[in-house]
């Protein structure tokens, strides 16, 4: 419960993490929840400036899209409609290994659906995402498509990445599957395209001469696989000759995926981590609390920050609402010290959280 007073430590904590006021009682977004306050009775201008001042954006409840302006000469804030401003801009590292251009972090769409889906993607465009994740298997490339049609961001401003389901891996599934894809997404080309799931029934030749047969005719601009054991994407890479840009796997700070991380980086790839709160567990670790109390961050933005300062890696955390959209953002500011990344890096390694009955026989990796 925060009040409003211009020397109260919470404004400076609201401008690490974003803040939103609305009406006569503020609401404060930090970090995932919403806090309550009084303003004390100031006039609207006044809290305006104080927050304004400290790079964050109130906004007021009588005009719920209104946009401030504020007036130079007076500093008063004024409301119209329209957009609101955004308190942050995506100022966020761009991956080229293999001619990939994608941003380190993006939007995990699964499993969202439908409206709630489009308005989550909108949102993030807005905020400057630019890095879209979604899957068949997802039952949501319509709703990304809709998102993607409506935004006003040019489509080649935007990496969009998409898989084709363990069921689907014949080459006649496996070109209808890309070919529902490209029309769901409202699109002509597919920036990255994934295998999604290797299976023990299928004919592993055929279906990567296939997937290569997509970049050859321009349909896709770079192929991947998902979930792939090390023995398995080597088989692929130098047993095959398949010019793979990216893997994407379950990687984060409870889950050691060092063996992988190396081989992407010796083949100049790039490791794209699904899952990367460990489904809000690093939130429950004493170790990243700690990290985060010292910082005044999140522990999921902890979680975050460590994975997108190593090399060849890139993050899709799931977030549908802007709070958690904008605290994601907010991740890319930490900076982590030696003394953070070792109290990290002894944490147990082998918390895997996805593992379906059709998994493949994962690796073990201490870090």
């Amino acid at each position: 419960m925060f009040d409003y007073r211009p020397e109260s430590a919470p404004i400076e904590s609201c401008t690490r993490h974003g803040a939103l006021w609305q009406g006569s009682r503020a609401r404060i977004f930090f970090g995932t929840r919403f806090h309550k306050t009084q303003n004390n009775g100031l006039p609207a201008a006044s809290i305006f400036r104080a927050f304004s001042a400290r790079q964050c954006c109130p906004t007021f409840s009588n005009t719920p899209a209104a946009r401030i302006v504020t007036r130079p000469s007076t500093g008063c804030a004024l409301l119209s409609t329209g957009r609101l401003p955004m308190p942050h801009t995506l100022d966020c590292p761009v991956l080229t290994h293999s001619g990939l251009h994608m941003p380190k972090l993006g939007l995990g769409t699964w499993p969202m659906l439908d409206q709630e889906c489009t308005r989550a993607v909108e949102q993030a465009l807005e905020l400057g995402y630019r890095h879209i994740d979604t899957a068949q298997a997802y039952n949501n490339e319509e709703a990304v498509g809709q998102a993607l049609a409506n935004t006003p961001v040019p489509r080649e401003q935007i990496h969009v990445t998409t898989k084709v389901w363990w069921d689907q891996l014949q080459p006649t599934a496996m070109r209808h599957s890309l070919e529902r894809s490209l029309k769901a997404l409202q699109t002509d080309y597919i920036d990255l395209f994934h295998i999604h799931w290797p299976t023990s029934d299928w004919e592993l030749e055929r279906s990567i001469e296939t997937l290569v047969s997509f970049k050859e005719q321009g349909l896709v601009k770079h192929i991947g696989v998902a979930n792939f054991p090390l023995a398995l994407l080597r088989r692929v890479i130098e047993g095959l000759g398949a010019p793979l840009s990216a893997i994407q796997v379950e990687y984060h700070v409870l889950l050691g995926q060092s063996g992988l991380l190396d081989y992407a980086r010796e083949r100049d790839m790039v490791l794209t981590a699904y899952t990367p709160l460990a489904r809000n567990k690093v939130s429950e670790m004493a170790e990243i609390q700690q990290v985060a109390a010292k910082h005044g961050v999140l522990p999921t933005q902890v979680a975050l920050k460590w994975l997108l300062d190593q090399d060849n890696v890139a993050a899709i955390p799931k977030a549908s609402s802007r709070a958690n959209q904008l605290a994601n953002l907010e991740s890319l500011k930490i900076h982590l010290d030696d003394a953070d990344r070792a109290l990290i890096a002894a944490l147990p390694k082998d918390q895997r959280q996805v593992s379906p009955d059709f998994a493949p026989v994962w690796d073990h990796f201490d870090h």
